[in-house]
């Protein structure tokens, strides 16, 4: 079905078989397609992800309906706005934390989330998206808290 030096995607469906059976979970498609183009290519089955992690093949033939949803964007925070960012739920501390709380707290959740920390493992584009954003956000979270502290002090 997939060559093994070809890249996959992951994309999110809700399917009804010819047994009226509905699935909900994943399919695996290569990279460069969509759920059409995979539906209506070559190939007499495709891989579905349940969300308890079974891998099944499905025919095709057997799908009636699937329909892709849609992931909801999440809404970007950012210390310059009043949207609910609070530097002190990202760095998970208490709001009478000292410095060298905030630098350690940081410098962990940092690492954790580093981009360069997971460069040789293969991912989705969406984790990787994920992973830079929340390293984005405990460094907006540890600026304008150390900010706070050094006017305080």
């Amino acid at each position: 079905m997939f060559n093994s030096e070809e890249r996959v995607k992951h994309i999110q469906v809700a399917m009804t078989l010819s047994d009226g059976r509905k699935l909900d979970g994943k399919l695996i498609i290569p990279e460069t397609s969509n759920l059409l183009r995979t539906l209506n290519g070559d190939g007499k089955f495709t891989v579905f992800v349940a969300h308890n992690g079974d891998h099944k093949l499905i025919a095709k033939s057997s799908i009636v309906e699937a329909n892709e949803k849609q992931r909801k964007p999440a809404k970007a925070l950012s210390p310059n706005n009043d949207n609910g960012f609070d530097p002190y739920k990202v760095l998970n501390i208490p709001h009478d934390a000292n410095s060298q709380m905030i630098e350690s707290q940081y410098k962990k959740l940092s690492r954790s989330y580093h981009p360069a920390r997971y460069t040789h493992v293969e991912m989705p584009p969406e984790i990787a998206e994920y992973a830079l954003e929340m390293h984005n956000l405990v460094e907006q979270a540890y600026l304008s808290l150390i900010e706070q502290v050094e006017i305080v002090a």
